[in-house]
């Protein structure tokens, strides 16, 4: 889901100021704000638990993770990692970097020494979790979708546990870890928003890319605009582009006199999601999980590249409670404006979709995750 920290985040850390006997966790992973909220979700569970905890987030140099973690108050260190899919095109490089990163990341933890470390997925979470293995940090994994990724499957050979948020995962990954099923951890501010009072007065559609956008779902979006069939004195618009989208949805709207509010990437979600009717977005995990809590009926587009198609497997998940309709990309565009036509016409539909969301909601799922790692982790100070 696409959700910076936002300005209220807590300051990070010195890690100067801790001693050895402060509990110390490192998170490994990232690339994706899928892969990074629930991680933050768990890191927040543990400093309630543990007020003086120092928490380490070790992944890339992407944007986003520049973009959402240190914001969010944690440490943030990078490893000179190379994604998996570069193998092919420069298997020699992706080796060096992998090696370079394997020794990066055993020095992070035997300068840190954590209690346990958090894999969040990701090409990222492999040097980290195979250095914890070596170690013998206890390692604890979160796979969030139907179909675990790559990092993932092989990580959990060596893993203590793994926390599940669809039970479909579980035969994917080795037996040799514990499979826990926990569901999604989802950040306090949207665990809120399972006890937040209707807003059905509110008549927002909310359009979701994922954290970098999706020219696909904007194209779409603006098909249902530019048709002159959206009615735009019932409903306002929010919709989250991506950096190299904005400009040009934003002009598109313009061109058709319609006021929309367009976002390069949102950085209250959880505000947007409160006030939202209707939601049009991709179908990771972590984005349904969010959608769940908050109870937004959901026109789901799965991302058609997502590994074995794992996008298309939550969304039928939870299309097949009734909670949201899954319209593939690939598919007419004109299917796709009839079931938003459609929606955006019967408010009692959309009530309909709305109970069923909410019935799938987990907010839990923090604490459940830390249940896990607290049970498994090793006392501070303890040598690696």
């Amino acid at each position: 889901m696409s959700d910076s920290a936002s300005s209220d985040a807590a300051t990070p850390r010195d890690p100067r100021s801790l001693d050895e006997h402060v509990p110390t966790y490192v998170f490994a992973g990232g690339g994706t704000g899928g892969h990074l909220f629930p991680g933050i979700a768990v890191a927040e569970e543990l400093q309630r638990r543990h007020s003086a905890c120092r928490v380490v987030f070790v992944g890339s140099d992407r944007a986003i993770e520049q973009r959402i973690v240190p914001p969010a108050g944690f440490e943030h260190q990078v490893l000179p990692v190379a994604t998996s899919t570069s193998f092919k095109r420069r298997p020699i490089r992706f080796v060096r970097k992998l090696r370079a990163s394997y020794r990066a990341a055993r020095k992070i933890l035997q300068d840190v020494q954590p209690r346990a470390v958090i894999g969040l997925g990701g090409f990222a979470s492999a040097p980290v979790g195979l250095a914890a293995w070596r170690l013998r940090i206890p390692l604890v994994l979160l796979e969030q979708n139907t179909v675990p990724g790559r990092a993932t499957r092989l990580l959990s050979r060596f893993a203590t546990a793994a926390c599940l948020s669809f039970q479909q995962s579980s035969p994917f990954l080795s037996t040799r870890c514990r499979h826990e099923l926990t569901g999604n951890p989802v950040r306090r501010k949207f665990q809120e928003l399972c006890h937040r009072p209707s807003n059905d007065h509110k008549r927002t559609l909310l359009v979701l890319g994922g954290s970098q956008g999706s020219r696909a779902i904007n194209d779409l979006v603006l098909s249902l605009v530019t048709s002159g069939e959206f009615d735009r004195a019932a409903w306002q618009l929010v919709h989250q582009t991506g950096d190299q989208d904005k400009a040009r949805v934003n002009a598109a709207y313009q061109a058709a006199n319609v006021v929309a509010d367009v976002r390069a990437f949102i950085g209250d979600m959880h505000r947007c999601l409160a006030a939202a009717e209707l939601v049009v977005a991709r179908a990771g995990a972590t984005t349904l999980a969010e959608l769940a809590c908050a109870g937004c009926p959901a026109v789901l587009i799965p991302f058609p590249k997502s590994v074995h198609n794992h996008q298309l497997l939550n969304a039928q998940h939870y299309e097949s409670f009734g909670a949201a309709i899954v319209v593939e990309q690939s598919a007419p565009v004109d299917s796709f404006l009839q079931v938003v036509r459609q929606l955006l016409a019967e408010p009692a539909k959309l009530a309909e979709m709305r109970c069923q969301m909410t019935r799938l909601a987990n907010p839990d799922g923090a604490k459940l995750v830390c249940d896990v790692v607290t049970e498994i982790e090793r006392p501070s100070g303890k040598g690696a």
